[in-house]
């Protein structure tokens, strides 16, 4: 899945626009603050919190051991020794 970049006045609200746009849970998502808002005069935000959102991956399936059932040993042109 593709990353989504979305601006807000805070970091929260950024990302739940991009639950929103993603259309996923927040235990679904991944994220990665680009930049946060800063303080200005008499603690007045300033600038706007960008984020960067995506669905989270699966996981693949864990891979299995395959093991011969069979406990003949083959000779170099696969017949029985």
């Amino acid at each position: 899945m593709e990353w989504v970049e979305i601006t807000g006045r805070t970091v929260e609200e950024a990302k739940d626009a991009a639950l929103d746009q993603l259309g996923v849970d927040v235990d679904d998502a991944e994220f990665e603050i680009l930049e946060e808002p800063t303080r200005g005069l008499f603690g007045k935000l300033k600038g706007e919190a960008r984020v960067r959102a995506r669905i989270r991956p699966t996981r693949p399936r864990p891979k299995t051991r395959r093991t011969n059932n069979n406990n003949t040993r083959r000779g170099p042109k696969g017949g029985a020794r």
